[in-house]
């Protein structure tokens, strides 16, 4: 999976799911999907309120975080 990571001509349909229920409770899209799901969890990029980012913090006052799952792999042009 690793080297299918560090194409450029690839893009990602990434899920953030619930840790303790596997439920996906967002879809997101990137060509760097783990920097990506590392900046969804940073503390600057949850002072805008949303429902996603209250969910994020809710899992973090919880001691918890957030899974990341790849749903599909597109060419680079389907991304948007």
């Amino acid at each position: 999976m690793e080297d299918v990571i560090n194409k450029t001509d690839i893009g990602y349909i990434y899920g953030l799911c619930c840790p303790t229920t596997s439920e996906v409770m967002y879809v997101g899209k990137s060509v760097i999907p783990i920097l990506r799901f590392k900046a969804h969890l940073q503390k600057y990029n949850l002072l805008k309120k949303s429902k996603k980012n209250n969910w994020i913090i809710h899992l973090q006052n919880n001691n918890l975080k957030p899974n990341l799952k790849i749903i599909k792999i597109v060419p680079l042009e389907n991304l948007n």
